[in-house]
């Protein structure tokens, strides 16, 4: 609803690089990180991202922009971040809708499964990657991939014999 939190708790490695994304199905919402476990609200303990039309997300390079690091010298091993999603929904006819949406935390070892004929829909900071990976069900098919560009100037890599195609390293482009 209206000005109401929702929080989650994601733990990763110390010197792990996170990305945090969050993707409204109805409603406006904002969203807030902090590192540790104190939840964080658009005043206190924050970083806040900017919210542009279709979602919201942060990254955290590990050692800057509030990543967490193991300097070497500390028993930091693992780092916990905290994840606060305001709805800002409005009223509309005297009745309040509530925000819904999908947030998601993930390091840059992860890949996304793709299902066949869903689409999948991802933000790329400039120079990074995401990676997708969908299972071929059976050898030889013709299959089609496509990305639509919403902003931006995305690349598309594939590969049958890397999980991590890159501009030097793929199959198909």
């Amino acid at each position: 609803h209206r000005n109401q939190y929702k929080y989650y708790t994601f733990h990763v490695a110390a010197s792990t690089s996170v990305t945090i994304t969050v993707t409204p199905t109805r409603g406006q919402l904002a969203l807030f990180v902090a590192q540790g476990l104190e939840p964080p609200t658009a005043t206190h303990n924050t970083i806040a991202a900017p919210f542009t039309y279709g979602g919201a997300h942060l990254s955290f390079v590990a050692g800057n922009h509030g990543g967490c690091q193991n300097d070497g010298e500390s028993d930091i091993t693992m780092c916990t971040y905290t994840i606060g999603v305001r709805g800002m929904s409005h009223a509309a006819a005297g009745v309040e809708y509530a925000t819904e949406f999908s947030v998601v935390a993930r390091t840059k070892e992860y890949s996304i499964p793709l299902q066949q004929g869903i689409p999948a829909r991802g933000w790329a900071m400039r120079h990074t990657e995401l990676f997708y990976y969908f299972d071929v069900p059976t050898r030889g098919s013709e299959l089609f991939i496509q990305v639509t560009r919403i902003t931006g100037d995305p690349d598309l890599y594939v590969s049958e014999k890397t999980t991590r195609p890159s501009r030097t390293v793929f199959d198909r482009r």
